[in-house]
């Protein structure tokens, strides 16, 4: 039999103890472009759904070995996206109430109305099509939005993006070390872009722009009347960047003191903000980056040595 062109293509689960119930649903979507499989009981369909992602699974409510209010509470665990459709006798209608309390999408008597299960199943197979035409178009966007950052071919920076890529994923705070005008930032961006947190904000700070003196405010923020001038609470570089990423360029031009400071918030996530007797957790990656050798700053009484394998994971 010919089949329909202008429906989507779905996966679609049929799970009833009755050998002829599930031919005649079968039947009932024998034009449609779907992908079907079933099952004769609740057990059965759960190897199933384990191994296949359904949009859609037509259950009967009362099987052997498993139900299918307990089939679908394990849907619910596994793929809460998958919609249940419940089939119930009649006199049964409490038991579907249940059903729709702990997640179908609904529920049909029998014997079925071959047209209605027709129409609810088309319908939710095209919502799930549009939401995934959705969701592919909105991923080509920041696609083309946020194209590579590093372009080019040469040993050094296939060796470069290949790095980039396999720390990108994970949390570790990375170190940029290299001279001024080599592309520290590019690569910190970069390394931002292909990670978990792209989608919240990238802060970056020059360490060497802001006057020591006002660095530490700028960091961790302040409370209104923390100093004079301070007529307003002010969040710090370090909420500003909550769930992102915070990178900051000329490290080594942070002093002592400060350093101190932001070695307690790297090992805590918490920071306070000047005049303020509270911390405040954040989630932040740090990435730091210098055009100084930090090592001989340490041995130089400039760097703090704890700060530097604190920073220096990567």
């Amino acid at each position: 039999m010919k089949k329909e062109n202008n429906r989507c293509q779905g996966n679609l689960l049929i799970v009833d103890d009755d050998r002829k119930m599930r031919e005649m649903i079968c039947q009932v979507f024998s034009v449609s472009n779907y992908n079907i499989k079933t099952a004769e009981d609740g057990l059965k369909a759960l190897e199933a759904i384990k191994s296949n992602c359904f949009d859609v699974v037509i259950t009967d409510m009362v099987m052997p070995n498993m139900g299918g209010i307990e089939l679908l509470r394990m849907i619910r665990k596994l793929n809460p996206e998958t919609v249940t459709i419940m089939i119930t006798a009649h006199g049964a209608i409490e038991s579907a109430v249940e059903a729709m309390r702990q997640g179908a999408f609904h529920y049909l008597t029998k014997p079925l109305e071959q047209e209605k299960l027709r129409s609810i199943v088309n319908m939710v197979m095209d919502s799930r099509r549009l939401v995934r035409e959705n969701n592919r178009l909105k991923m080509q966007l920041e696609d083309k939005n946020s194209g590579p950052l590093i372009i080019g071919n040469s040993t050094q920076i296939i060796r470069t993006k290949s790095l980039i890529d396999k720390i990108a994923p994970s949390d570790i705070t990375v170190l940029i070390q290299g001279e001024s005008g080599t592309g520290k930032e590019l690569v910190a961006r970069s390394i931002h872009q292909k990670s978990k947190r792209a989608k919240n904000n990238f802060v970056a700070i020059n360490c060497a722009a802001i006057p020591h003196n006002l660095l530490e405010s700028e960091l961790f923020g302040y409370n209104k009347g923390a100093f004079t001038g301070a007529d307003q609470q002010k969040k710090g570089l370090f909420e500003e960047a909550d769930q992102g990423t915070l990178f900051l360029d000329e490290i080594s031009e942070i002093d002592i003191q400060l350093q101190a400071k932001l070695l307690r918030a790297l090992q805590e996530g918490e920071i306070r903000r000047l005049g303020s007797n509270s911390d405040v957790k954040v989630d932040v990656r740090i990435i730091a980056a210098s055009n100084q050798d930090l090592k001989k700053m340490q041995s130089e009484g400039k760097m703090r040595q704890d700060l530097f394998y604190r920073l220096n994971v990567m």
